[in-house]
């Protein structure tokens, strides 16, 4: 291309994009200094040498962010993730932004949309899920040569706000296994409560999965778009062994012996070797679990109402407040430190301070 500058002060960048119809086709653009001409220059280069259409300089921001979402992030990340980008960009972005001419998106542009997010009432965390999207897809362009730069970097997005939650104390938590002693998931809950395995972790063991007094996670399960898809812990920590609780073993000796005989006077049988399912031996979809099944339990045991992640937090939080040591909790967890765990889980540490000091007061009256 050729780069000049005009008599109005402002340069000018022509690429020659060849014989279209037997005419010459050129695309010019224009900035303020030499470099960012030049920048805009390679971008529109670059993208002419990969085939991309529209014409460089004329693709969108939408146009870009739906191809990099599918032929770049879609491969290498797992479905739910893929299914979270894809609605945040469809519902959040693109309605505001897609439009924009890729090269010209700029950082003020992405301020706008997040205060614009914010003023919707979208949360912060929600909005800091966005930008890590855009920065992710913009650092691909960047790498590709497709932008002068990624503006994303040059945002910042809202502060995290950290959620309570609300766990269950041990004579709760005994009262809400009592109250689902008739529940066909029963043992999924005694598992639940002392393991803190998420729903999709229970949702996708096997019984192959289970040893003497043990399981292993390997797969979990959830449904997008109608079909279910089974998938491997994001991390390696989250592929971990567990120790079962002795009542935890029974339970699920007991599930185990009923889903035998359901097996045996059943006229047909799909055997998809999933320790828990709903009657119909399928897996358990979220919204008939939490509709049907827990919050029921809740009700019984005279409790208030809390998410089914609230019972991971649950573990987490006996367990570190009975004196287990964070390190284990975090390997039960499947997290990837335990910097994670004593984060998310700050509020026991003052308890578990005290505790300590009245140890070490022991421990030196004892010597004295």
């Amino acid at each position: 291309g050729t780069i000049y500058q005009r008599k109005d002060g402002r340069w000018e960048a022509i690429l020659n994009l060849g014989f279209v119809g037997g005419k010459r086709r050129r695309k010019s653009f224009f900035a303020h200094t030499q470099a960012e001409v030049s920048a805009k220059l390679l971008a529109a280069a670059r993208a002419l040498q990969l085939g991309q259409k529209p014409a460089p300089g004329v693709q969108t921001v939408g146009d870009f962010f739906k191809r990099w979402l599918e032929e770049i992030a879609k491969p290498a990340i797992r479905p739910t993730t893929y299914k979270g980008y894809e609605v945040a960009l469809r519902k959040h972005v693109l309605p505001q932004i897609g439009k924009v001419k890729r090269v010209k998106l700029s950082a003020s542009d992405l301020d706008r949309l997040y205060a614009d997010l914010m003023e919707k009432g979208v949360s912060p965390t929600y909005v800091r899920l966005i930008h890590s999207v855009i920065h992710r897809a913009l650092a691909h362009a960047d790498r590709r040569k497709l932008v002068g730069r990624n503006e994303a970097s040059l945002t910042r997005a809202p502060a995290a706000v950290r959620r309570e939650f609300r766990t269950l104390t041990p004579e709760e938590a005994t009262r809400f296994l009592a109250a689902t002693e008739d529940d066909l998931l029963h043992a999924m809950y005694v598992v639940a409560v002392p393991t803190g395995l998420r729903l999709g972790e229970l949702c996708g063991l096997r019984w192959a999965d289970l040893g003497e007094g043990s399981l292993s996670v390997r797969q979990q399960v959830c449904r997008i778009n109608g079909e279910w898809r089974y998938s491997e812990p994001k991390t390696k920590a989250g592929r971990r062994l567990i120790t079962l609780s002795a009542s935890a073993s029974e339970a699920l000796r007991l599930h185990r012996l009923r889903q035998s005989e359901e097996r045996l006077a059943a006229k047909s049988w799909e055997d998809l070797d999933l320790v828990f399912t709903n009657r119909q031996r399928r897996p358990i979809e979220r919204p008939n679990l939490m509709r049907r099944s827990f919050f029921p339990a809740l009700v019984r045991a005279g409790l208030p109402r809390i998410r089914f992640h609230d019972l991971r937090h649950t573990a987490a939080t006996l367990l570190l407040a009975g004196g287990v040591h964070a390190k284990v909790v975090s390997e039960l967890l499947g997290h990837s430190s335990v910097a994670i765990t004593l984060d998310v889980y700050s509020h026991v540490t003052p308890n578990l301070q005290a505790a300590a000091a009245e140890k070490m007061d022991t421990i030196l009256a004892a010597s004295s």
